[in-house]
């Protein structure tokens, strides 16, 4: 969906982790980013949504 760390770094911000922001040129997660990550993680059991 984008370049990595962005995504990774989305997912860990998900489960709770404190891991910083991204460096330059690179930008922070868009929502729907978010969004599509979370379904994502949800579907294969790794973040309980609710």
């Amino acid at each position: 969906m984008t370049t990595n760390p962005i995504p990774v770094k989305a997912a860990l911000r998900l489960k709770g982790w404190e891991v910083g922001s991204t460096r330059s040129p690179l930008e922070e997660d868009a929502p729907t980013l978010t969004q599509v990550l979370q379904s994502a993680m949800a579907e294969v059991g790794v973040l309980e949504l609710g």
